[in-house]
């Protein structure tokens, strides 16, 4: 039972990073975004308002997008 959970352990691991790197390619970014827009609080989508207070005007550079 043990070493069965052992095993299941990594297994269930690797699924979810796995999951989690699909979700990301899935993601489709918007047009780069202002500078200005993590300042202002503006009504946004909520992942587009994520990106531009975690990485500013460049985040799609830090993403490493064209």
């Amino acid at each position: 039972m043990l070493l069965l959970g052992l095993l299941l352990l990594p297994l269930l691991a690797g699924a979810r990073l796995l999951w989690n790197w699909w979700k990301l390619r899935s993601l489709h970014l918007p047009p780069l975004a202002p500078g200005f827009l993590h300042l202002l609080q503006p009504d946004l989508p909520i992942y587009l308002l994520g990106l531009t207070q975690k990485f500013g005007p460049i985040y799609r550079l830090h993403l490493g997008l064209q």
